[in-house]
């Protein structure tokens, strides 16, 4: 136990040498900066809980900014905090975010992990949307992970029949993807 305080009070220590480095000399230091940065370096290190405390701390000081706010989500949902990302995922969407596919992505895979399947689905529908009209450029393993989310979604939802031409458009986009195998097996 020992051992794991140093490594953590290691770890302040070196966020706080970071942003001293980042911002010594500047005259119009942004707190709100201060503390997303440390937060992103808590996040980069699996310090899913100083993170979160970090980054709504800079929203204390810029209750209005969007990345802020898209990031804590992420922090949310990576900490397994489902009901709190999506809410602060609806913000960012109600705020405008540039990125429509992310924030309709990241609020269906909550929805989904809180097994709120309707919802899951609605929102995995809209970000496919956005992914075909505006971001082609995707990897093909994001867009077969969106289709898989896709299916499962309304294989609990609906049963197999809706499920399995996801399911089926996921396996030939990507090998990796082994749950959408997986759903075509439990429909076969």
């Amino acid at each position: 136990m020992r051992r794991r305080s140093g490594t953590i009070l290691m770890q302040v220590v070196m966020a706080t040498v970071v942003t001293g480095l980042v911002w010594y000399g500047q005259a119009n230091f942004n707190v709100a900066a201060d503390y997303a940065l440390r937060a992103d370096f808590f996040a980069s290190q699996g310090q899913l809980a100083l993170a979160q405390d970090y980054y709504e701390q800079a929203l204390r000081s810029e209750p209005n900014n969007i990345n802020y706010r898209y990031r804590l989500g992420l922090t949310y949902s990576e900490n397994g905090q489902y009901t709190e990302a999506f809410t602060t995922f609806n913000e960012v969407y109600e705020m405008g975010y540039e990125n429509r596919f992310s924030v309709q992505y990241q609020m269906g895979r909550a929805a989904y992990y809180q097994l709120d399947y309707p919802t899951a689905t609605l929102y995995f529908e809209s970000a496919l949307l956005q992914l075909d009209m505006t971001a082609p450029d995707y990897a093909p393993d994001t867009h077969a992970t969106l289709l898989t989310l896709l299916g499962w979604s309304y294989w609990h939802e609906l049963g197999c029949p809706v499920a399995v031409p996801y399911f089926q458009a996921a396996a030939q986009l990507s090998s990796e993807v082994g749950l959408a195998r997986s759903g075509l097996r439990r429909c076969a």
